[in-house]
């Protein structure tokens, strides 16, 4: 079972439930007692496993490819094939006895196989196709395997290729949407739910994120519109997702434990492109009429989807105006690298987006804390160190001597490590405390 991620959230659970009266204390420290320990040792097999999968499918490619020319073609098919259902086999006989990870790993083993054999046999043949069509029957393989065998590694492996497909389409085709990854998707999108597993949410979202992005950037480029327009539609667009996922909880229908992990990917990606762009992106940006439109037009309807949060008491005023403010960032960005932005202007624009960033990462830690998320409370911590030390560097940098600037960053870091830890225990007291009311 990997049981490892749900024992340590009831562990949690049980202990606000104590601290609410819900569960006595003698009943939580029986249901803990009634739970199988885990085990670290227990994950080295099945990782040595995996990698040995891996390192096998490369052993046999390698061997292959360095005596292919001198193998007659028809022991090569019986090579390719058998070593292709072989894998499959020993796959099902570990099944059988109860060896599920082990199972696992050589179907991982039997999906790199079958790559293989596509590529190798279309070179066998002299089909000369575009790559593409190779990785897109290369995803189909996996995710029939992820359906027939209810395989979590064939399910994980098929959404890295929906991506590497993507990004291949968008490399070398000059069609601009790539529409088939959507059906693509949505058949893992429905295998995520047959092959329970807290991973396939954090690899469904990643993928659709990705595509997404590939597809903002091809369009982007397609309509010659400013470099920076991609990205700048990317933070506005994770920025309405991330309001209105509380409102999937308002209708029984779509209620899910998982907006949290849509909602931190979202944040996610406008924190680390908020960054980038303060460091890449300043580079003459005009104001296209269709970008500007676009922008317009997400900004409002983030705002109705913080006005409809924040009626239903979904989300906290302070928490709507902090995401309300925060879309204004991707127009200070436009506004900063506008050929019509005075040096004044586009200074004092700087400055407040350098402000910005800085309250927008002490406000990530506030929700991150509150929605229990810790990857993104240690990123918005280190984002905030980056950012005080990027300000530092190109404000004093070439001002002070290098003993001077040193220590006076030394003195700085100092400093903020002790208020972001009074915060942190700040935060942590307040969390408590409204736990412990009834």
């Amino acid at each position: 079972m990997r049981n490892s991620s749900y024992q340590k959230r009831l562990f949690k659970d049980l202990d606000q439930w104590i601290a609410k009266g819900w569960v006595k204390t003698d009943h939580a420290e029986q249901i803990k007692q009634s739970l199988p320990k885990p085990s670290s040792y227990a994950r080295l097999p099945v990782i040595l496993g995996f990698l040995g999968a891996i390192l096998i499918c490369f052993a046999a490619m390698s061997f292959v490819a360095a005596n292919w020319q001198d193998i007659p073609r028809f022991i090569r098919l019986i090579v390719l094939i058998s070593a292709l259902w072989g894998a499959y086999g020993i796959a099902l006989w570990l099944y059988n006895n109860n060896h599920a990870y082990f199972a696992e790993a050589a179907i991982l083993c039997a999906l790199g196989l079958f790559g293989a054999n596509i590529m190798l046999i279309a070179q066998m043949y002299h089909i000369d196709r575009s790559p593409a069509n190779g990785v897109l029957l290369w995803t189909v393989g996996a995710l029939a395997t992820a359906g027939l065998a209810r395989s979590l590694a064939a399910l994980l492996a098929s959404f890295v290729l929906m991506c590497v497909w993507s990004a291949t389409v968008a490399g070398l085709s000059s069609q601009l949407l790539q529409w088939q990854f959507l059906v693509l998707w949505a058949v893992g999108l429905i295998l995520t739910w047959r092959i329970a597993s807290r991973v396939n949410i954090h690899f469904l979202i990643a993928s659709l994120a990705f595509w997404i992005g590939v597809n903002l950037f091809k369009v982007s480029d397609r309509l010659d519109w400013h470099e920076l327009a991609a990205p700048l539609l990317i933070m506005e667009l994770s920025l309405c997702i991330f309001a209105a996922v509380p409102l999937l909880n308002l209708f029984p229908a779509t209620r899910t434990n998982n907006g949290v992990t849509i909602a931190s990917y979202c944040l996610l990606i406008f924190l680390i492109f908020v960054f980038l762009l303060q460091i890449f992106g300043h580079d003459n940006f005009e104001f296209n009429a269709a970008v500007s439109t676009i922008l317009f037009a997400l900004i409002v309807i983030q705002a109705i989807a913080v006005i409809a949060t924040v009626s239903s008491q979904a989300r906290t005023i302070f928490d709507g105006a902090v995401i309300m403010a925060t879309a204004v960032i991707p127009v200070m960005f436009a506004a900063s690298s506008s050929n019509a932005t005075s040096s004044a202007a586009g200074l004092a624009v700087d400055w407040g987006l350098a402000l910005g960033i800085l309250l927008l990462c002490v406000w990530a830690v506030n929700w991150a804390q509150k929605n229990h998320v810790p990857a993104i409370n240690t990123g918005a911590l280190i984002l905030f160190g980056v950012e005080v030390l990027y300000i530092y560097f190109e404000t004093l940098g070439g001002l002070l001597n290098s003993s001077l600037f040193f220590m006076m960053g030394g003195l700085i870091f100092i400093a903020l490590a002790y208020g972001l830890h009074r915060v942190h225990q700040h935060l942590t007291r307040a969390e408590n405390a409204s736990e412990v009311k009834p």
